[in-house]
Protein backbone atom coordinates (compact mmCIF):
# COMPACT_ATOMS: atom_id res chain seq x y z
CA UNK A 1 0.00 0.00 0.00
CA UNK A 2 1.50 3.75 -1.01
CA UNK A 3 1.33 6.57 1.24
CA UNK A 4 2.00 9.83 0.59
CA UNK A 5 5.09 11.13 3.13
CA UNK A 6 5.06 14.53 1.72
CA UNK A 7 4.14 17.29 -0.04
CA UNK A 8 6.03 20.50 -1.32
CA UNK A 9 5.31 23.31 -3.58
CA UNK A 10 8.17 25.13 -5.96
CA UNK A 11 7.83 27.95 -8.48
CA UNK A 12 10.28 28.21 -11.43
CA UNK A 13 10.98 30.90 -14.07
CA UNK A 14 12.82 31.12 -17.36
CA UNK A 15 13.29 34.51 -18.11
CA UNK A 16 15.57 33.95 -21.20
CA UNK A 17 15.08 31.75 -24.02
CA UNK A 18 11.14 31.15 -23.47
CA UNK A 19 11.94 27.17 -21.98
CA UNK A 20 8.87 26.16 -20.41
CA UNK A 21 11.00 22.60 -19.52
CA UNK A 22 13.73 25.20 -18.14
CA UNK A 23 10.92 26.76 -16.16
CA UNK A 24 9.59 23.46 -14.82
CA UNK A 25 12.97 22.36 -13.87
CA UNK A 26 14.03 25.20 -11.73
CA UNK A 27 10.18 24.58 -10.27
CA UNK A 28 10.87 21.12 -9.30
CA UNK A 29 14.36 21.97 -8.01
CA UNK A 30 12.92 24.79 -6.19
CA UNK A 31 10.40 22.59 -4.29
CA UNK A 32 13.01 20.11 -3.22
CA UNK A 33 15.85 22.63 -2.33
CA UNK A 34 14.88 22.57 1.41
CA UNK A 35 13.70 19.03 1.61
CA UNK A 36 15.33 16.45 3.29
CA UNK A 37 13.31 13.11 3.22
CA UNK A 38 15.70 11.55 6.93
CA UNK A 39 12.04 9.52 7.46
CA UNK A 40 12.39 7.68 4.52
CA UNK A 41 15.24 5.85 6.97
CA UNK A 42 14.89 6.36 10.10
CA UNK A 43 11.17 5.60 10.18
CA UNK A 44 10.47 3.96 7.65
CA UNK A 45 13.75 1.95 6.94
CA UNK A 46 13.40 2.07 3.42
CA UNK A 47 16.78 1.25 1.75
CA UNK A 48 15.59 0.26 -1.42
CA UNK A 49 14.15 3.54 -4.23
CA UNK A 50 11.58 0.99 -5.48
CA UNK A 51 9.25 1.41 -2.66
CA UNK A 52 9.38 5.23 -3.51
CA UNK A 53 7.03 7.25 -5.73
CA UNK A 54 7.57 10.55 -6.68
CA UNK A 55 4.38 12.72 -8.44
CA UNK A 56 5.42 16.02 -10.14
CA UNK A 57 2.20 18.15 -10.82
CA UNK A 58 3.23 20.96 -13.01
CA UNK A 59 1.15 24.04 -13.78
CA UNK A 60 2.99 25.74 -17.40
CA UNK A 61 2.16 27.88 -20.27
CA UNK A 62 2.88 25.93 -23.30
CA UNK A 63 2.29 22.32 -21.22
CA UNK A 64 2.91 20.68 -24.77
CA UNK A 65 6.66 21.70 -25.07
CA UNK A 66 7.70 20.48 -21.96
CA UNK A 67 9.81 17.60 -21.49
CA UNK A 68 9.25 15.21 -19.56
CA UNK A 69 12.41 13.08 -19.44
CA UNK A 70 14.44 16.32 -18.73
CA UNK A 71 12.11 16.73 -16.39
CA UNK A 72 12.67 14.01 -14.65
CA UNK A 73 16.32 14.07 -14.52
CA UNK A 74 15.64 17.48 -11.55
CA UNK A 75 15.26 14.52 -9.25
CA UNK A 76 17.86 13.56 -6.76
CA UNK A 77 16.05 10.19 -6.82
CA UNK A 78 15.40 8.24 -9.79
CA UNK A 79 12.75 6.27 -8.36
CA UNK A 80 9.59 5.71 -9.72
CA UNK A 81 8.70 9.37 -11.14
CA UNK A 82 5.28 10.68 -12.50
CA UNK A 83 4.66 13.67 -14.33
CA UNK A 84 1.68 15.83 -15.02
CA UNK A 85 1.41 18.74 -17.00
CA UNK A 86 -1.38 20.63 -17.93
CA UNK A 87 -2.26 24.32 -18.22
CA UNK A 88 -1.13 26.96 -15.45
CA UNK A 89 1.91 29.05 -14.35
CA UNK A 90 1.87 32.22 -16.12
CA UNK A 91 3.54 34.20 -18.52
CA UNK A 92 4.23 38.16 -18.38
CA UNK A 93 5.71 40.22 -20.54
CA UNK A 94 9.42 41.58 -20.36
CA UNK A 95 11.89 42.22 -22.91
CA UNK A 96 13.25 40.12 -25.84
CA UNK A 97 17.40 40.67 -25.95
CA UNK A 98 18.33 38.52 -28.73
CA UNK A 99 21.51 38.55 -26.94
CA UNK A 100 20.59 36.54 -24.42
CA UNK A 101 18.53 33.90 -26.94
CA UNK A 102 15.34 35.28 -26.41
CA UNK A 103 12.59 33.94 -28.81
CA UNK A 104 10.02 36.78 -27.69
CA UNK A 105 9.39 38.89 -24.66
CA UNK A 106 7.50 36.44 -22.56
CA UNK A 107 9.22 35.10 -19.18
CA UNK A 108 7.64 31.80 -18.32
CA UNK A 109 6.58 31.03 -14.85
CA UNK A 110 5.85 27.44 -13.57
CA UNK A 111 4.32 26.04 -10.10
CA UNK A 112 4.82 22.54 -9.55
CA UNK A 113 3.60 20.51 -6.61
CA UNK A 114 5.66 17.17 -5.11
CA UNK A 115 4.09 14.54 -3.75
CA UNK A 116 6.34 11.72 -2.62
CA UNK A 117 4.67 8.00 -1.77
CA UNK A 118 6.22 5.68 -0.01
CA UNK A 119 5.15 1.50 -0.75
CA UNK A 120 4.71 0.39 3.24
CA UNK A 121 4.63 -3.01 2.86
Amino acid sequence: MKKRLLIEMGMGVDQHGQSPTKAAVKAIKNAIQNVYITGLIEIFNIRNLEKIEILAELGIPYPEMVDIEEVKKAFPIQGTIKISVKEGGMTIKALKIEELNDVSNEVIICCAAISVFIDTN
